[in-house]
C-alpha cells in the first residue's frame, strides 16, 4: 500500500509539473510581441512596396485619362462631320462680329467682345441641343449672352467633351476674359483644352493659303479643300492650363475657350482674341522656354512627351513633342512655310501629305 501511494504521488507531481509547464508555456507565447527592430523591418518592407506600386498605380491612372482625352477629340472630330454633313462644311473658327483690327486700348468693347466659336457650332452634334437652343447661338451674339444672368450662367456651364481629364485648370478660364455687349463688363466662361488647328505660322485669321490650318475666321473648311488627306491633316489638338518651364517656373499657357472668343484682331502676341480658339504650329510642342505670349500660342498638354490630335478623318493620334517640325534651339520654327513633317500635318494643302512618321 505503501508503494501504491509513494507511485500515486510520483505520478501526480509529474502531471503537476507537466500542466505547470504547459501553462508557462501558454504565458510564455500570449505576452511575445515584436521587437523593435522586427517592427523596422516591417514598415520598411511596406514602405517599399507602397513605392513600387504608388508609380504603377499613377501611371494606370493617366493611361485612363488619356484614353478620355483621346475619347474627347474623337468625339469633336466626328462631330465636324456631322456638321459637315449638314452644313457643307466644318465650322469656322469664329464668326466676327466685335472685331478690333489692332490693339488699341480705346476701344475694348470692340477688342474685349465675345464671338461665337467653332466649339458652340458644334452643340447640336455633341448632344448638347438644348444648350444651343437656350443661347440661340448665332442670332444673339455670345456678349449679349453675358448680359443676361440665366445665360450667362450657360456659358459658365462645365463641359467635360472640352477638357483633357489629366489637365488640372480651372473650369472657368479667368485669363481669358470675355467683356459682355451691354454692361460691357469683363467675365469669365468655361475653359477648353481643345483647339482648333489654324496655321503652320503664328496664329491668324485668315492665313496664307499653303500655310493654313482647317480653322480660319468666318469661313469653314470643305473636305474637298483638304488636298493633304483627312488621315494627313490635323483638325483639333490640345493646348494645357499650365506647363512647368525649364527656367523652374510654372508657366500659364491658359488651354481656350469652349463657347467663343475676343474680338481683338491683332496686338500684343499671344492674348488676341483667335486664339482662344485654336492653336498654330509656329513653336514646339510643350513650349517651355518661359515666354508666356508664346506658350499661349502653342499646343500643349499635361500627357508625358507629347500631346494628342485628332485628325480630320476623326481618327487620333499622340504626337511627340520632338516631331520634326524645323525648329530652332528657342523651339520656335525656322519659318512659317510647310517644310517638315510637324508643319505639312497642320497645312491642309501645301502639296506634301505625310505618311508613316
Amino acid at each position: 500500500m505503501i508503494f501504491l501511494r509513494d507511485e500515486v504521488q510520483a505520478i501526480g507531481c509529474s502531471f503537476f509539473a507537466l500542466i505547470s509547464g504547459e501553462l508557462a508555456m501558454v504565458v510564455k507565447k500570449q505576452v511575445h510581441a515584436f521587437t523593435l527592430v522586427e517592427l523596422l523591418v516591417v514598415i520598411a518592407i511596406i514602405g517599399v512596396l507602397v513605392g513600387l506600386l504608388l508609380p504603377a498605380v499613377q501611371a494606370a491612372r493617366e493611361a485612363a485619362r488619356r484614353m478620355q482625352c483621346s475619347n474627347n477629340l474623337k468625339q469633336l472630330a466626328l462631330a465636324m462631320h456631322n456638321y459637315s454633313s449638314t452644313h457643307g462644311r466644318f465650322p469656322p473658327a469664329y464668326i466676327r462680329v466685335y472685331f478690333q483690327p489692332a490693339q488699341t486700348n480705346t476701344d475694348l468693347d470692340q477688342e474685349r467682345r465675345g464671338n461665337w466659336g467653332w466649339g458652340a457650332l458644334l452643340f447640336p452634334f455633341i448632344e448638347q441641343t438644348a444648350l444651343h437652343t437656350n443661347l440661340n447661338v448665332g442670332p444673339v451674339t455670345f456678349a449679349s449672352n453675358l448680359d443676361v444672368v440665366a445665360t450667362r450662367t450657360m456659358l459658365q456651364t462645365s463641359l467635360s467633351m472640352y477638357r483633357c481629364p489629366s489637365d488640372d485648370g480651372p473650369l472657368l478660364n479667368v485669363d481669358r476674359v470675355v467683356r459682355s455687349h451691354a454692361n460691357t463688363v469683363n467675365y469669365e466662361t468655361t475653359t477648353s483644352n481643345y483647339l482648333g488647328v489654324n496655321n503652320t505660322g503664328t496664329v491668324d485669321g485668315n492665313p496664307p493659303a499653303i500655310r493654313r490650318g482647317v480653322f480660319i475666321r468666318d469661313q469653314g473648311t470643305k473636305f474637298g479643300e483638304i488636298t493633304d488627306g483627312t488621315s494627313n491633316t490635323f483638325c483639333i489638338g490640345e493646348r494645357a492650363w499650365r506647363k512647368m518651364q525649364s527656367t523652374g517656373i510654372m508657366g500659364i499657357p491658359a488651354a481656350g475657350l469652349a463657347f467663343g472668343c475676343r474680338g481683338q484682331a491683332t496686338g500684343v502676341q499671344g492674348d488676341f482674341g483667335i486664339m482662344d480658339v485654336v492653336s498654330a504650329g509656329r513653336f514646339r510642342i510643350n513650349y517651355n522656354q518661359g515666354v508666356v505670349t508664346r506658350l499661349k500660342r502653342a499646343f500643349s498638354s499635361n500627357h508625358t512627351g507629347g500631346a494628342q490630335f485628332a485628325n480630320c478623318d476623326g481618327s487620333v493620334r499622340f504626337i511627340s513633342e520632338t516631331i520634326d517640325g524645323d525648329m530652332q534651339v528657342s523651339q520656335q520654327s525656322l519659318d512659317a512655310d510647310p517644310n517638315s513633317t510637324w508643319e505639312n500635318l497642320i497645312a491642309i494643302s501645301d502639296g506634301n501629305p505625310v505618311g508613316e512618321f
